[in-house]
């Protein structure tokens, strides 16, 4: 049993030469439960004090600390999901291309259908008098009066249904994927390099290029199984422990430490996710 154990830790140490186990499987199902969870506390809290609630700043606090801080480890998570998922067995640009071409009628055929939707549907209704008066459309007629390239910019890139912006900075890494392929595989210390370059690309203001969900898509290709060996629960003290700081001594330069401390939550997270796979489906490892 414990060589099974060795053959499969020995099997997830480089994501060009993986087998996706049924194992492996039900442990990035449950970590994306996990962070649809963790969306569901991102979107619990108030955001907006003391307009949204008043009187109640410890209620404000608690309310932040769970939804603020120990939920933004939400997105980085689905971002690592991606990009693991994304690198696997990526071995040629064969396979790069096959990938790419998959992802157009996953990724990019349903953002644009839903992109879409949103201002046709309100034009629609605005045209029919029992319904017009239930619908402000005047703001989403006006787009169309402007040039073409704001026309497009408002539709696909800032979409009216801005919920779809994970799905564009998504869409935006598997465009920018060859060239974060040629990277990684330039040398041995290719894909460190590049995300250590990303990390620091982060702390500017890039237009158009979703820098930080770069970061976690290329750091979920390197680090995201090999963390389960990471098994300390000091990494979550130190996560909540920083969090609360920010909390108590709000300040714009907690900004720049964001990538890092919420490194210190997936890490917990993926202990997390190894422990209960361990205790539930040790069976479908081998």
């Amino acid at each position: 049993m414990k060589n099974k154990q060795n053959e499969y830790k020995n099997r997830i140490t480089d994501t060009n030469h993986i087998t996706m186990t049924p194992f492996l499987s039900q442990k990035i199902k449950l970590l994306s439960l996990i962070s649809i969870i963790l969306v569901l506390y991102i979107h619990s809290g108030f955001h907006d004090y003391p307009n949204e609630i008043q009187g109640m700043p410890f209620n404000f606090k608690l309310q932040d600390f769970i939804s603020g801080k120990i939920g933004r480890c939400a997105v980085p998570l689905f971002y690592a999901i991606s990009g693991y998922l994304f690198f696997l067995n990526l071995n040629n640009k064969n396979i790069l291309w096959a990938k790419i071409k998959k992802r157009i009628m996953t990724l990019v055929v349903p953002y644009i259908i839903a992109a879409l939707f949103f201002p046709c549907f309100y034009i629609i209704v605005s045209l029919i008098p029992s319904t017009a008066r239930f619908f402000n459309s005047e703001s989403i007629s006006t787009i169309f009066n402007l040039p073409v390239w704001n026309i497009f910019q408002s539709i696909f890139y800032d979409p009216l249904a801005f919920h779809l912006w994970f799905l564009r900075d998504l869409i935006i890494i598997v465009a920018l994927s060859p060239f974060l392929y040629y990277i990684k595989n330039s040398s041995k210390k290719g894909e460190k390099i590049l995300l250590i370059a990303i990390f620091l690309l982060n702390l500017c203001n890039i237009k158009y290029i979703p820098v930080y969900a770069m970061f976690w898509f290329l750091a979920g290709d390197i680090f995201l199984i090999k963390l389960e060996n990471i098994k300390n629960i000091r990494y979550y003290i130190a996560f909540l422990l920083i969090s609360t700081i920010e909390l108590i001594y709000p300040s714009p330069r907690w900004s720049y430490f964001q990538i890092p401390i919420i490194a210190l939550g997936v890490i917990q997270y993926m202990e997390y996710i190894q422990q209960i796979s361990n205790q539930f489906f040790y069976i479908e490892k081998t």
